[in-house]
């Protein structure tokens, strides 16, 4: 074990290696307070410290015995250390009475006069003086051969009273001298910008300023943020290049010195993470409606696993943040049945990336279908129609496209049964308009459309002459009125004239009704040619069976028009109607 220790010391020699620039070497242990005085059953609370007289170490080890029929260890603790690194954490021992530890640092080493290695914390147990000892100990250089440059050692001794006995008052007089509050440095790199974020480059390159009058910088980097800076630059540097920084969390430690005093720490967080996720699995399942879904996985021990891209069949990528645990799911809701390769990519936090391939089956494949839905509209109407998709509780996007290919999508829910409606906005336009449905993932992407569904749209029922189009009711209205106006003025004249014969009233009583059956016959021809015009959808070219109703409405007007012409003649030759 003893050989072991060696071999790790001189390890540590060589990669923390700086060579010593003074012949003189000395350094010491202490443990502070040196004395002091507390009643039984109390807590006591000691540090010890390295002085290292001025030479720069990199490791130091100790023994610390104590009697344990007056003192029991409690804690011992190296937060605070000097120390990051450990060939042999602190350690102790209530039955032989030994405190033991080997700590060490990274280059340049530590310089100083009182750096902490551990506090350790005591319970008094009975009345006496109990002697806490410095035993076999050793503080190395940093000069690549582990110096051993311990050269004294300061023990301390504490005076346990009884529970009834008030320990003596000591008076202390304390010099207080003010100096001016020096400001802490602002840090910042150019390479890793973000000290929260995690990065992939080995190589940093750390920027501060310093105040007018400062003579010297020191710096640190190490994995403990506020660390005492112990290398140390005259004149001072404002800049830094750390060429391949192992991965990890670092912490760079600067302050300057003015007026002979030293500014507080400041600190600059890195994180680095070069190393690409493992352990990339995926694997399938099924959902609640019988979806595939793809099951993935990956490890990632320093920064984690921040988000995956999946690929199926060489399709679009599609973007899955990661759990805190480095699993997510993807749902196969948009593909058909058989067999899909997947791609999947693993990225952390960092950036670095890990990919794997696999195969999934699926046997279930989506629908959505219109059950009703109208093939004629007019203008100025509305377009209802319903439908039925196989994803219950799904977005359903609907798309109206018109003649012109302007397209109007509106998104509806389909119940618990799968069944959804749709209702367009008026329609203004008359034309051919298309009608699809589509089921929505959840990420937004099309999982199964409808077939197209075809809509005549027409304006209301038509005359076209020529180029000249025309409203029936506008040629129909005025029409009417021009006969009521002409049997009208030809009443008058047949009253007129039988009056002058004197067989005016039975003559006017069968001009009458024989004037009121043509324009009867008129009236329910054109009404019924207007309904049958009204039950056809394209009118911009008329078919066969309108042209003939319009000859027919034609006809039936010229016979009235003849009829009323014989009854006039008639008249002029003084017959009886």
């Amino acid at each position: 074990m003893k050989y072991f220790r060696l071999n790790i010391l001189f390890l540590f020699s060589l990669v923390f290696f700086v060579a010593s620039g003074s012949s003189v070497h000395a350094a010491t242990i202490s443990i502070l307070p040196n004395s002091s005085s507390v009643t039984a059953g109390n807590i006591l609370t000691v540090n010890v410290l390295v002085n290292t007289q001025g030479q720069v170490i990199n490791n130091t080890d100790s023994v610390i015995q104590f009697p344990t029929d007056l003192l029991q260890v409690l804690s011992v603790d190296n937060k605070s250390s000097i120390f990051t690194l450990w060939v042999e954490n602190p350690s102790f021992n209530n039955s032989t009475g030994q405190i033991t530890f080997n700590g060490g640092v990274p280059n340049p080493g530590y310089q100083g006069s009182a750096g902490q290695v551990v506090s350790i914390t005591f319970r008094t147990k009975s009345v006496g003086v109990a002697s806490i000892l410095v035993g076999e100990s050793s503080v190395r250089l940093n000069d690549g051969l582990g110096t051993d440059v311990l050269t004294g050692k300061s023990n301390a001794s504490v005076t346990i009273l009884s529970a009834e006995v008030a320990p003596p008052v000591k008076t202390v007089e304390l010099k207080v001298t003010t100096t001016p509050i020096l400001n802490t440095i602002q840090i910042s790199s150019k390479t890793h910008p973000e000290e929260d974020k995690w990065y992939s480059k080995k190589d940093v390159t750390l920027s501060w300023s310093i105040p007018t009058g400062a003579t010297s910088v020191q710096t640190f980097l190490g994995s403990r943020a506020g660390a005492t800076p112990t290398v140390l630059y005259s004149p001072p540097i404002t800049s830094k290049d750390i060429a391949s920084l192992d991965d990890g969390i670092w912490y760079f430690n600067i302050r300057y010195q003015k007026n002979g005093e030293w500014s507080p720490t400041s600190y600059f967080k890195i994180q680095i993470d070069s190393v690409a996720p493992t352990n990339v699995v995926l694997s399938d399942s099924k959902d609640s409606q019988g979806h595939a879904v793809v099951d993935l996985s990956a490890t990632d021990k320093l920064s984690g696993v921040d988000h995956f891209i999946i690929q199926v069949d060489g399709g679009s990528p599609v973007k899955i943040s990661s759990s805190s645990f480095g699993k997510a799911q993807y749902t196969l809701d948009s593909v058909s049945v058989g067999d899909h390769v997947i791609l999947v990519k693993a990225y952390d936090k960092a950036g670095n990336e890990a990919r794997t391939t696999g195969s999934v089956y699926t046997d279930k494949a989506d629908s959505i279908v219109w059950d009703s839905y109208p093939k004629n509209v007019r203008v100025g109407k509305i377009i209802e129609a319903t439908g039925q998709t196989s994803i219950k509780n799904a977005v359903v996007s609907i798309s109206l496209t018109s003649p012109e290919a302007h397209a109007e999508v509106y998104k509806v829910q389909s119940d618990d049964k799968g069944n959804y409606a749709f209702k367009s906005s008026i329609i203004e336009k008359a034309g051919e308009y298309v009608l699809q449905s589509q089921v929505l993932g959840s990420s937004g992407s099309v999982v199964v459309s409808s077939n197209e569904i075809l809509i005549s749209v027409s304006k209301p029922v038509l005359i076209q002459i020529g180029s000249y189009t025309t409203s029936l009711l506008s040629v129909l209205v005025p029409l009417i009125g021009l006969l009521i106006l002409l049997i009208l003025i030809m009443y008058y004249g047949w009253h007129k004239f039988f009056a002058l014969r004197g067989d005016v009233n039975a003559e006017l009583e069968q001009t009458k009704t024989k004037i009121h059956k043509a324009f009867k016959t008129l009236s329910d021809e054109a009404t019924s040619q207007l309904l049958e015009f009204e039950k056809k959808t394209k009118t911009r070219t008329l078919s066969p069976k309108e042209k003939e109703a319009v000859e027919h409405l034609q006809d039936t007007i010229a016979q009235v028009d003849k009829y009323l012409e014989s009854i006039v003649d008639k008249i002029k030759e003084g017959k009886k109607l």
